[in-house]
């Protein structure tokens, strides 16, 4: 919910957003099937982009990009701390944003349609990464290990002991493959 109380209707960023459409007739093909390399015409006179990736680009950017730096800004106002992946996916969007304009003319419309697929894809890390954030911050929340009632105290009661049952105590627990093993 946005601030305010009202319901917001966001859209989840897909993939198919930012990956180029297989069922979408394609104006740049050769009758031989090959995309035509250097074809000024079918490219966008401004940016040197085809026609559908600046169009992906643009659903990103106009649909999206608000909705993932606000969640991104919450989960630091949540936390108190800087969300380092989060930041980190965001630099690498920009990128790959910047290659696609940068070198829009050299590269051709599957490359440009990559690079918007990198972008998408890296949007949709700093979504997940913030969504993660925000799970194990509210769990921290309510792992309280001087309440009985809290989530801490029961796991220390119930789960606890039938994992060191099974897998023995914490210091004898190996990193990988089965701890019972010899």
């Amino acid at each position: 919910m946005k601030q305010g109380g009202s319901p917001r209707a966001a859209r989840q960023l897909s993939t198919s957003e930012s990956q180029p459409d297989a069922l979408e007739l394609d104006s740049h093909q050769r009758a031989d099937g090959q995309v035509a390399r250097g074809d000024r015409e079918s490219r966008d006179p401004h940016s040197n982009l085809y026609p559908d990736a600046l169009e992906k680009v643009s659903r990103i950017f106009g649909t999206h990009l608000a909705d993932v730096l606000e969640r991104h800004r919450k989960v630091e106002t949540l936390t108190g701390e800087k969300n380092v992946i989060g930041r980190q996916n965001l630099v690498e969007a920009l990128a790959h944003l910047s290659i696609l304009f940068a070198r829009a003319k050299e590269l051709d419309r599957d490359e440009q349609l990559e690079q918007v697929a990198f972008l998408g894809d890296h949007l949709r890390r700093v979504m997940m990464e913030s969504f993660e954030v925000e799970v194990y911050a509210t769990i921290g929340a309510h792992w309280d290990d001087e309440n009985p009632k809290s989530v801490g105290r029961r796991y220390d009661a119930a789960a606890a002991p039938l994992s060191s049952a099974r897998w023995g105590p914490p210091s004898t627990q190996r990193c990988h493959g089965d701890p019972t093993a010899a």
